[in-house]
């Protein structure tokens, strides 16, 4: 089944990006950036961005998650990171990010010093980063959490894709549009 505006689902149904159809510019262009998310919405809305750490704890992912993160579910070192970005006084973006091989040295610093700031103003600065292709959703916002539902629009745009660094730290992250968006 193609999965279009005109067929959302109460749950989340993730499809590769070139996929995706009806959705209309300018939130394609949104929805498919490859740079920066953090460093465009600092961009566009001339304001610097605040995070709101809903939660960074230590736990296992979904199944669903760890399938996408192609990670095997016995692993036990994860961290599940769901943040509030805002601009200008409003909430702009929900995301979620799971990181894996968190003992790993190299994400030791954005824990210790980092975490307080966008994890893309973080990511995008780590030499050797990749970043697989978006994978696109439409869903209900009741699909997300609680602190991320006072909004107007019943129906969001998110995508997801996973940052490689190293080949041994993958961080899988998820933004879901909480407000509609004007040509980046």
């Amino acid at each position: 089944m193609i999965y279009t505006k005109k067929n959302p689902k109460k749950s989340l149904i993730w499809m590769p990006a070139p996929c995706a159809v009806d959705i209309e510019e300018p939130m394609y262009s949104w929805l498919t950036d490859p740079q920066s998310l953090t460093e465009k919405l600092t961009e566009y809305y001339q304001a610097p961005v605040i995070v709101q750490v809903l939660e960074q704890t230590c736990k296992k992912p979904s199944t669903k998650e760890l399938i996408y993160l192609n990670q095997y579910p016995n692993q036990s070192d994860y961290i599940i990171r769901n943040v509030l970005l805002i601009l200008k006084g409003t909430v702009r973006i929900y995301a979620s990010s799971i990181f894996s091989n968190t003992k790993h040295p190299i994400l030791k610093p954005y824990f210790q010093h980092f975490s307080h700031l966008p994890l893309g103003a973080w990511l995008f600065r780590q030499p050797g980063l990749t970043r697989s292709p978006f994978d696109i959703t439409y869903t209900h916002r009741l699909n997300l959490p609680i602190e991320a539902q006072k909004i107007s629009l019943d129906y969001i745009w998110g995508r997801r894709s996973i940052f490689s660094l190293d080949s041994t730290v993958h961080v899988a992250v998820s933004e879901f549009f909480l407000t509609a968006c004007s040509a980046p």
